[in-house]
Formats: structure tokens, C-alpha cells, sequence
């Protein structure tokens, strides 16, 4: 599986977040024989919250696929149509910076 990332676009300043957070959706996609998650990077603020929702529909190929962030300290198994949601708030002394998703159960 191609490793994406995470990528977190910090600003220097607060912001004003609304009421409802956002949600993201990633799903497998798998492109040219390969399988990742799309889309490639989400931009995110110190301190915002917003959903993160995975989606596994591919009919082929392995029935699972994992989801690791160590920074954010997610790790969580997604099931062939089961999607996972998980609830994201960016710490606010967390650096600027692109952190890497994994698949802990495919290299």
C-alpha cells in the first residue's frame, strides 16, 4: 500500500472554527495497481477539530486496511464497507509539519 500523509498547514494565527466541525472523508482508491487512501493530505490548523471518516469500497484486493497516525495517536482497522469515523482535534503546541498515515497491516 503507498503511504500518504497527513499534512498539517499550521497558521500563526487563531481562527474561528465553526459550530459543526468538518468532516474529511478518505477512501481506498487503488490507481495504476496501487492502493492508497485518497485524497493525499488534509490541511488542518493547530487547535481545530473535524471528523475523519474512512471508507474501504473496493471490491478487490485485501478486505481491510489500517489506518496509523502516531502523532495524533489514531490507529484503527477499516473493514471492506464499514466505514470508521474518528473525531480529530490538532494539539495546539503540535509543530508544523506533514505526518505520515500508515497501514499497519500492509507494508
Amino acid at each position: 500500500m503507498k503511504l500518504q500523509i497527513l499534512a498539517l498547514a499550521l497558521c500563526c494565527s487563531t481562527a474561528a472554527f465553526a459550530a459543526t466541525p468538518r468532516e474529511v472523508v478518505m477512501k481506498v482508491e487503488s490507481i495504476d495497481g496501487k492502493t492508497h487512501w485518497e485524497p493525499e493530505r488534509v490541511e488542518a490548523v493547530q487547535g481545530e477539530s473535524f471528523k475523519l471518516k474512512f471508507e474501504h469500497n473496493l471490491a478487490a484486493g485485501f478486505p481491510f486496511h489500517g489506518i496509523e497516525i502516531p502523532v495524533l495517536g489514531i490507529t484503527k482497522q477499516v473493514n471492506r464497507g464499514q466505514p470508521v469515523e474518528v473525531d480529530v482535534t490538532i494539539p495546539a503546541d503540535l509543530k508544523p509539519g506533514e505526518y505520515p498515515i500508515r497501514c499497519q497491516f500492509h507494508a
